[in-house]
């Protein structure tokens, strides 16, 4: 016999009536292995001729068409993992064969009725039928005539659990591997809408069962719950070909319960810290308090709330919450900004206590001219030592450290009252503790070479107050000692970090694996993979590029770059007498096909 196989099942057809030595009869066996390993064999007699009795399936439900003759005959279902055709014999060999016994053709009879009850989604099933025999003689194996019917794939959700905040819930795979699920507030649901996000990307894809917690973010990015929300918790299963549809989509709603507003739980809010650009509190857990939401308002934003419910409303929405002792602090204020900590408690039951509110209003600018910081610089090849003069006693120092090119560009643009208000502001600047300092001196490390750079620094009180000046330093950074491999043959040689690469793999493009193993006189190299092209200019500019965009290591280092064929491993590096050494280029050419 000839198979033929596609995507809904397998095809045979008999030899043509001419071959005389064909098999006009036999079994065929199908073995199904699942993607985790199982697997099961299942056998079907076949024989050249009228069968007796022929079984179609259409959907969920089956027909059979009888030859003249075939006044009664056997027809059953089991499932798969249960069904071979020697069992099928031994039943209607038995003293229950009566059970299955028809007199008439079946017209469409779903395949519910058949078992007795509902199939299980994503099963599949075998439905067998065996032909009447002359009396007295066994039935055979050979005798039985089956067909699959498969149900629909689909993802059994269940919740448990539900609280005010949140619940337990599971996605458990029926007939199939990989899913995808959402979760949507329930006004904003609609099969409709996750058909057409479908479309478009949507939903997250599962390759495993769910069981654990609502939010999170695997069934979705569901950050926290929200109390009072019903959300529906979406699965469909995966298919490869385009077009989903809204009958394929199973949904569950989850009815989070409301806080309510009868309890008396406690939160304290103490320990106000106030600077010109922030505020800090300790929130602490009172009374009967299992668990709090905290924010801090702008007096501004909270006048537009017009009762404590509606403060409170806001709080377990946008607010942030915990049920241990909180240190809390609002920075990047402008000074002066006048606002209020907010904070309200509820005990194990979910009844809030009252709203909590203590004002916390950003100091005013006060620059303090008793303060002041001066800074001298010795400038090396690969960092900066600063050493601080303070005066006035500052608790901290604040700085811009940048090369003085990269100044005149995004984000300062050259202009220095722009670098004093971010400094005044701790906005995206550097903050150091002056008592952490050794001998008042700060290293910058990772610079480069025989570069230009500037700094800016400003002296902070213990209020928070700035220095009234502000310290500006421009340098330039040392000019190394290069060793060329043209120039010092025996030096480069000696010191060269070794390069190996490990192993080239290729699909769209290629994997290149490689390794970088030191020598002795190498302190501190630097590896950049990438085109060739990458890497231009004099041997000097070569070895800053390298520096800049590649890995600093001190020890063997194992990489990998993927793209085109040929690429370069570039490493410079620096040894003990901190000399700069050119590059040293190894260039990865295709492997031969």
């Amino acid at each position: 016999m000839e198979s033929f196989i596609d995507r809904k099942g397998i095809d045979y057809y008999a030899p043509v009536a001419e071959n005389q030595y064909a098999e006009t009869g036999g079994k065929v066996a199908v073995m199904a292995v699942a993607s985790n390993g199982q697997s099961i064999i299942s056998e079907i007699p076949v024989i050249i001729g009228e069968a007796p009795v022929t079984i179609s399936v259409e959907g969920q439900t089956v027909s059979t068409i009888l030859t003249n003759g075939v006044e009664m005959y056997y027809l059953g279902v089991l499932e798969m993992n249960e069904y071979s055709a020697e069992a099928v014999a031994e039943l209607v060999n038995g003293y229950a064969a009566r059970m299955y016994m028809k007199t008439a053709a079946l017209d469409k009879v779903s395949l519910a009725e058949l078992i007795g009850k509902d199939p299980e989604a994503g099963k599949t099933y075998m439905i067998w039928a065996v032909p009447p025999s002359e009396a007295g003689i066994e039935y055979l194996p050979d005798d039985v005539i089956a067909s699959v019917i498969k149900t629909a794939a689909t993802v059994e959700l269940k919740v448990s659990d539900i609280t005010f905040e949140g619940a337990t819930v599971s996605a458990i795979r029926k007939g199939c591997d990989v899913y995808y699920t959402g979760i949507l507030d329930k006004p904003n649901y609609s099969p409709e809408r996750v058909i057409d996000d479908l479309a478009y990307g949507g939903g997250t894809k599962q390759y495993s069962d769910y069981n654990g917690p609502l939010e999170g973010k695997v069934l979705d990015f569901l950050p926290k719950v929200i109390p009072g929300t019903t959300y529906v918790l979406w699965a469909i299963p995966y298919k490869e070909e385009k077009g989903y549809k809204t009958e394929e989509l199973v949904a569950v709603e989850i009815p989070v319960p409301a806080l309510t507003y009868d309890g008396t739980a406690t939160i304290n809010i103490n320990s106000v810290v106030t600077t010109v650009s922030s505020v800090s509190a300790t929130i602490t857990p009172g009374t009967d308090c299992y668990k709090f939401y905290y924010s801090y308002m702008k007096e501004q934003t909270l006048a537009n709330y017009g009762t404590d419910k509606e403060v409170i409303s806001y709080l377990i929405k946008n607010g942030d919450s915990s049920k241990e002792v909180e240190n809390f602090e609002r920075a990047s204020l402008e000074p002066g900004t006048k606002g209020f900590f907010i904070a309200v408690a509820l005990n194990e039951k979910g009844q809030l206590g009252s709203l909590v509110k203590v004002q916390a209003d950003s100091k005013e600018i006060s620059y303090n001219s008793s303060i002041s910081v001066d800074v001298a610089i010795e400038a090396g090849t690969v960092s900066t030592t600063l050493t601080l003069t303070p005066t006035g006693n500052p608790e901290k120092f604040r700085y811009v450290h940048m090369k003085l090119s990269d100044f005149k560009n995004y984000p300062y643009w050259g202009n220095e009252e722009m670098v004093k208000q971010a400094l005044i502001m701790n906005d995206n600047v550097t903050e150091i503790v002056a008592a952490e300092l050794k001998n008042h001196q700060l290293v910058i490390e990772d610079i480069a070479f025989n570069s230009e750079y500037v700094l800016f620094m400003i002296a902070v009180d213990t209020d928070g107050n700035p220095s009234s000046t502000i310290t500006k330093k421009e340098y330039t950074s040392a000019k190394p000692t290069y060793v060329r491999k043209d120039r010092d043959p025996d030096l480069w040689n000696a010191s060269v970090p070794e390069v190996t690469i490990d192993k080239i793999e290729k699909d769209k493009f290629y994997t290149v694996s490689y390794t970088v193993k030191p020598k002795a006189a190498c302190k501190v190299f630097y590896v950049f993979a990438g085109p060739a092209d990458y890497l231009t200019g004099m041997y000097d500019e070569q070895i800053r590029y390298v520096m800049k965009n590649g890995v600093k290591q001190t020890t063997t280092y194992s990489g990998s770059v993927y793209g085109t064929l040929p690429t370069n491993i570039n490493v410079t590096w620096m040894d003990e007498e901190g000399r700069f050494y050119e590059v040293s280029k190894t260039v990865v050419e295709a492997p031969a096909q």
